[in-house]
C-alpha cells in the first residue's frame, strides 16, 4: 500500500479544479489579462494562493490590512474579500501601469470600497504610514526597487 501519492501536473490541475470557488470569473479574467504582459506576469500569485489569502484573512478576523506590492491586484482582491464589511486594505505600489489594472478589477470584484492605494516608493511611504487602527494582517509581496 502506498502511503503517498506523487503530485503530477495532471493530478495538480484536477485538484485545483475541484477546490471551492474554482469558478471565479473576476480572478480568471484578471489572470488572463495579466498573462498578456509576458514574463513579468510571474509576479502574480497563484489561484491557490488567492484562495488561501481570502481564507486566512477571514479566519483570523482581520479588519485592517496592508499589502506591499500590488501588481495587477489578485492578492489585494483576495485579501479584501476576506475582510468584513467596513474592513480596510491599504496597498502600496510604485507602478500605476499595473495598479490601474488592479483598480478596474477591484471594482468588478466589488471590493474597491475596502481598498486604498498609495502610489510611490513603499520604503518611503511606509515610514510615514499611520494606520487608522492596528494592522491585523500584512502581505509583503514586493522586492526592493519594485514597490
Amino acid at each position: 500500500m502506498r502511503k503517498y501519492t506523487p503530485i503530477t501536473g495532471e493530478l495538480h490541475d484536477y485538484i485545483v479544479r475541484q477546490r471551492s470557488g474554482a469558478n471565479d470569473p473576476v480572478l480568471d479574467a484578471l489572470r488572463a489579462e495579466t498573462m498578456k504582459f509576458g514574463d513579468v506576469s510571474e509576479m502574480a500569485i497563484s489561484q491557490q494562493q488567492c484562495d488561501f489569502l481570502t481564507f486566512l484573512v477571514a479566519a483570523i478576523g482581520a479588519r485592517h490590512a496592508a499589502e506591499v506590492g500590488t501588481f495587477t491586484g489578485s492578492s489585494s482582491i483576495s485579501i479584501a474579500r476576506g475582510l468584513p464589511r467596513g474592513g480596510r486594505l491599504v496597498c502600496f505600489d510604485r507602478d500605476d501601469k499595473w495598479t490601474s489594472v488592479a483598480a478596474r478589477y477591484w471594482k468588478q470584484a466589488g471590493v474597491d470600497e475596502k481598498i486604498e492605494l498609495r502610489l510611490g516608493d513603499a520604503s518611503r511611504l511606509l515610514r510615514a504610514f499611520k494606520p487608522e487602527a492596528p494592522l491585523d494582517f500584512v502581505f509583503i509581496d514586493g522586492k526592493q526597487g519594485w514597490v
